[in-house]
């Protein structure tokens, strides 16, 4: 490892390639909140932009290659649970879903790798979905919460 001084850090450059910086961005929601006048103000926190480590090709094969059960446990754990996302995918869109009439083709490693990265299966939720989601929250949560109004709750 090796460590640079700046005037007013030190910065450390790990030679180690099982992982490099990747810039990644942080999105935020806007919130409604009341400021100290008991006004309601919609604030959102800025992006934040991280250098995140991701694992590298040379990191994977030595993850591989030490053997240790675990770690290639939770590394199936995680591709599993890119498959569930894409089995998920199916199953909200087909409400009488059945094993057969399952896609299984669209649940392999190279199908799914095959997907450009921004339709790959991801968690959240689609601009409909929260529109969708806007309009039940406030009438349900009433339903259950009897001392407030569903204009009460309203996001």
């Amino acid at each position: 490892m090796e460590i640079t001084m700046s005037q007013d850090q030190a910065t450390v450059v790990d030679t180690n390639l099982s992982y490099l910086p990747k810039e990644m961005s942080f999105f935020f929601r806007t919130k409604k909140v009341q400021n100290e006048l008991g006004e309601a103000v919609e604030v959102k926190r800025p992006t934040v932009k991280l250098n995140v480590p991701v694992v590298t090709l040379d990191g994977l094969i030595m993850l591989l290659n030490e053997g240790d059960g675990t770690k290639i446990a939770g590394l199936l754990s995680v591709l599993e649970d890119v498959i569930y996302k894409q089995a998920k995918e199916q199953v909200d869109e087909d409400e009488n879903i059945t094993q057969e009439k399952l896609d299984t083709s669209k649940l392999t490693l190279d199908y799914i790798l095959s997907l450009p990265p921004s339709s790959r299966s991801s968690n959240a939720p689609t601009e409909e979905q929260w529109k969708l989601f806007e309009g039940d929250y406030p009438a349900t949560m009433a339903a259950v919460q009897s001392d407030r109004t569903a204009e009460q709750i309203s996001l």
